[in-house]
């Protein structure tokens, strides 16, 4: 029988030839739990990867890191980014410098190790609410004004053969020419955030900002020379043209802009007015492009990329978003059926996807509009569990859905469900569909599993589908964690404990 060790108590506060009278300061005893954690930090990593998954999700928080203490004055880390399995077990947490998905390849590649080393299968579906919309497709048709071809059938293909076809060494060659051209042309763009003025040479893209916000831009157009845009003007600009003294309008005073993308519609422009009452907004204007004159101080020089990543949509498909864990997903996708083939383990939530949509809550179809996006989404299947048909039947139900819901008015307001901006997007979500990254995997990974029966008798389940658990585990950390301030090393030991 073992002795029971019986360890010193702790004096009293009183006795001053122990502990002086002082009790341990916050910033001690947060030495000594991270020094104990880093003793610990073997066997606490080990446990983790010894675990294993055939579904993973993963999901980045900025919220996390929003609570962490900054070394002088400035963010250490931007993101937490975490990774589930089924189980919603923790198989991997990240602090991250910011969210691009390249900061992640060597932990992905660690996590494929592990994986080797304990026998286990490699994951068959991963689960992501944020497919990086912006692939060299994307950036080349900004840049280069050109389209870059990339089938799925190549993209997707056996790059583990030991000899690659003409297709694949070809599609290999193209992104490496296309990154270097687009980095090329990147050298000669011209600064950005450039306060404007009448020095500024016409025809420089300028994006509009309000006095109140200085974050997000309102429209992006280019500097023109009134001299030579004056029978172009809209009518409600041509209007305010004529009732001011043309002195009043040269170059010196106010700039003209011809608006060639809006991004907030309802934007107030202070210097134009409806009846003397109302104000007059962007979407007054029409349809772009169109003419209007703004104050210079709030005016800054933009780029093309500018425009691009303002319109970037996360429901676009990443055409690398396999290339950031090569060896995570296992293909083993039928191809030899056409219906049933999805190009991408990597899938896109489809929760996440129906919250893209930017609808009016106060719209009278709002609600009855949502409940059939859900039907359409989550079809019952023989066995009574929902599930997300393939693209050749999803996309059809969904764009019947958009087409007969979209311009239908509100009986109050009497504006269309789906405005300018949710038509945008309402395309990229039909794009998703057809290209397989929101449907599930036919003869993939059960999404399904038992968890009991309830007090009727009743089997449960849990599903496996999406990231919404990862969003409740980071709640459940920022709960716990926004009242620690703590450092980088005491938040790292916190997070592995």
């Amino acid at each position: 029988m073992l002795e029971q060790k019986l360890l010193p108590e702790f004096s009293a506060f009183s006795n001053k030839e122990l502990y002086n009278g002082f009790v341990p300061s916050p910033g001690y005893l947060s030495y000594v739990y991270s020094s104990i954690i880093e003793q610990i930090r073997p066997q606490l990593d080990w446990h983790m990867t010894s675990l294993d998954g055939d579904i993973l999700k993963g999901d980045h928080s900025l919220k996390v890191t929003s609570h962490m203490r900054k070394l002088n004055g400035e963010t250490t880390f931007t993101a937490l980014y975490t990774c589930l399995n089924k189980y919603e077990e923790v198989r991997m947490q990240v602090l991250t410098p910011s969210k691009a998905l390249s900061r992640l390849a060597l932990p992905f590649n660690a996590m494929v190790q592990s994986y080797n080393l304990n026998g286990y299968r490699l994951p068959a579906l991963f689960y992501t609410d944020n497919l990086n919309p912006k692939g060299l497709i994307e950036l080349g048709s900004v840049f280069l004004k050109a389209s870059l071809p990339k089938p799925n059938n190549i993209r997707c293909g056996n790059w583990n053969a030991p000899e690659l076809t003409q297709e694949q060494v070809l599609y290999a060659a193209l992104d490496a020419y296309v990154g270097t051209a687009i980095f090329n042309s990147l050298i000669d763009c011209p600064p950005v955030n450039r306060n404007v003025s009448p020095l500024t040479s016409k025809n420089t893209l300028v994006v509009l900002y309000t006095n109140s916000c200085k974050v997000f831009p309102c429209a992006f157009g280019y500097l023109k020379d009134l001299d030579e845009e004056t029978n172009e003007l809209n009518p409600v600009t041509k209007d305010y043209f004529l009732k001011k003294n043309r002195s009043s309008l040269d170059n010196n005073q106010q700039a003209l802009v011809k608006i060639v993308e809006v991004k907030i519609p309802g934007t107030i422009i202070s210097n134009y007015e409806k009846n003397q009452i109302e104000p007059v907004c962007l979407q007054d204007f029409g349809s772009t492009p169109f003419h209007i004159f703004f104050d210079w101080n709030i005016l800054k020089t933009a780029s093309e990329i500018q425009i691009l990543a303002s319109s970037a949509d996360p429901m676009q498909n990443n055409s690398n978003d396999l290339l950031i864990m090569p060896t995570l997903i296992s293909k083993t996708t039928d191809q030899s059926s056409e219906n049933s083939f999805i190009p991408s383990r990597v899938s896109k939530d489809a929760f996440h996807l129906m919250d893209m949509l930017p609808l009016s809550q106060k719209h009278g179809m709002y609600r009855d509009f949502y409940q059939r996006f859900r039907d359409a989404l989550f079809v019952y299947d023989p066995t009574g569990q929902r599930k997300i048909p393939p693209p050749n039947q999803l996309l059809p139900a969904v764009k019947l859905l958009f087409n007969h819901y979209g311009p239908l008015p509100c009986a109050k307001t009497g504006f269309p469900l789906f405005d300018q901006e949710c038509k945008k997007i309402a395309k990229n979500i039909l794009k998703s569909i057809e290209l397989g990254h929101v449907s599930d995997i036919e003869n993939g990974p059960p999404l399904y599993r038992e968890l009991g029966k309830d007090k009727n008798g009743f089997m449960t389940y849990g599903c496996s589908r999406g990231t919404s658990s990862v969003e409740g585990y980071h709640q459940a950390i920022i709960r716990k964690f926004s009242s620690i301030n703590a450092g980088p090393r005491l938040t790292d030991s916190v997070l592995a404990d």
